[in-house]
């Protein structure tokens, strides 16, 4: 059953552990004791060639190190760009809000205008009609005291009505041909004051015109002054804009330069490990670069024990 395999897992797994156990316990430390003392001190060519590989993978550590240094830039240069890209976006939207809000500025601006003015008009022309009032109430008054002072001063010309309306067939009442008479003032008077309305019209209609030629020219002003700031607004928005352009430009050129110098190392390294070949009669085979220089470096530590192991024999000689 399942169980009873895993009983036995466990029980080899105890086994092994417990002769690794007595290995580490009696037979390694029956092999330091028969070691030499200075066995530890002493280098091989094996210890060297393991001091060579570590000295090499020290090495080739150091250029991936190097390399995801590279890429950590160049990854912060595309967050910076895509971050200078978005500003942007964000610039070009904060105009367009600010356009708009002062547009919708502008026409509050406007129908308070037009509002403040229509009141305006209405107050005066409320004015005007109590001044009209006022003085047609005056007129009546007087009017009044006038028919009182002629009714008394003209009862002569009551009968001069009277002997008129015997001889006439027209009018059979005094009060008709008063009415008439009524009627035919009246008419006068509506059409002079008619005439009087719309001349005072007229000069209202020319205050209101030339009052808004006067304000057209102060909004054609202000909206001179506005396209002049937004002017300066977007001038400097298009600079801010060309200063982000070239250090982005920079940026590029930097990075171009930083591969055209590991492109020139690789062909130095290549070239080099041609020439090495060559010196050893050696095939020349395609291997990548960091093969290349681990090979270079074989090459020159085994021409440095050389030269020092020659230097040795000469001065014993």
């Amino acid at each position: 059953s399942l169980t009873t395999k895993k009983a036995l897992v466990n029980m080899a797994e105890k086994k092994e552990q417990n002769l690794q156990e007595y290995f580490q316990a009696n037979v390694e430390e029956k092999l330091l004791k028969q070691m030499p003392k200075d066995v530890l001190t002493q280098k091989t060519p094996a210890t060297e060639l393991l001091i060579k590989k570590q000295e090499l993978t020290n090495v080739e550590d150091a250029l991936v190190a190097q390399k995801e240094d590279f890429r950590l830039r160049m990854e912060s240069l595309q967050q910076r760009r895509a971050e200078l890209e978005r500003k942007e976006h964000q610039l070009q939207e904060n105009l367009l809000k600010f356009d708009r809000f002062l547009k919708e500025n502008d026409a509050r601006r406007e129908r308070a205008v037009r509002k403040a003015a229509e009141e305006n008009a209405i107050a005066d022309d409320r004015e005007r009609e109590i001044n009209e009032l006022k003085a047609k109430l005056a007129k009546l008054k007087d009017r009044k005291d006038r028919q009182r002072r002629i009714i008394g001063g003209y009862q002569k010309f009551e009968d001069f009505l009277k002997q008129t309306l015997a001889k006439s067939g027209e009018f059979n009442e005094i009060s008709e041909l008063m009415d008439r008479h009524a009627t035919l003032v009246a008419t006068d008077q509506d059409l002079r004051e008619r005439d009087k309305a719309s001349l005072n019209s007229m000069d209202e209609i020319k205050k209101g015109v030339a009052t808004f030629r006067e304000q057209n020219k102060i909004f054609m002003l202000k909206c001179n002054n506005k396209l002049a700031s937004l002017e300066d607004e977007k001038e400097k928005a298009q600079t801010t804009k060309l200063h982000w352009e070239n250090q982005f430009s920079q940026v590029q050129n930097s990075a171009s330069k930083r591969t055209l110098l590991l492109g020139q190392i690789k062909l130095a390294t290549a070239n080099l490990y041609s020439l090495v070949q060559k010196r050893g009669n050696a095939a020349i085979s395609n291997i990548p670069p960091t093969k290349q220089l681990q090979k270079l470096q074989n090459y020159i530590q085994d021409i440095q024990d050389i030269t020092e192991q020659y230097d040795y024999e000469s001065r014993n000689n």
